[in-house]
């Protein structure tokens, strides 16, 4: 039998190990918004995000990844990289013609698109975003339906 003591102490362990897990290794949150569809609903998913990959660590182009709102800082983004450092991007591509604007990705930032473009505010309005603002990769879609959110970009065989 604990002492109540023990059982304090124990309760500040596990509180102290669930707040490291949940701030520097996963996490999970909701999804709102028409950006992403059709890969995600509209509301309702639930994301699990690899906070391994703060910060653009480990992220390539197909990635989604959760940032930090370029022009308020309490909001987050689910948005998928398009450009890294040093890619072209085309700003604002015409779907007739297959035209636009070209512009190379700076360093240390990065390019961002919702796959639902008609509806979503991303590097087209903003421009690159800081790699400094990626808070997390998402890796996986925990509710309504549990699937992971594999990287789709595939390289194009020369």
């Amino acid at each position: 039998m604990q002492t109540p003591f023990q059982f304090v102490l124990n309760t500040i362990k596990v509180s102290f190990f669930t707040h490291l897990f949940w701030e520097h290794f996963y996490a999970v949150a909701s999804c709102t918004g028409p950006s992403m569809l059709p890969t995600l609903n509209v509301a309702g998913d639930l994301i699990l995000h690899s906070k391994l990959h703060s910060r653009g660590r480990g992220c390539k182009v197909g990635d989604l990844v959760s940032i930090i709102h370029p022009q308020d800082s309490s909001v987050y983004a689910l948005k998928r990289i398009v450009g890294m450092p040093g890619d072209f991007v085309c700003v604002d591509p015409d779907p007739v013609t297959g035209g636009g604007t070209m512009i190379q990705v700076p360093e240390g930032h990065c390019w961002i698109v919702g796959d639902n473009l008609p509806h979503s505010l991303d590097s087209r309005k903003y421009g690159p975003i800081p790699l400094g603002l990626i808070r997390a990769k998402a890796i996986a879609r925990l509710w309504p339906k549990m699937n992971w959110l594999d990287n789709s970009f595939k390289p194009i065989d020369e």
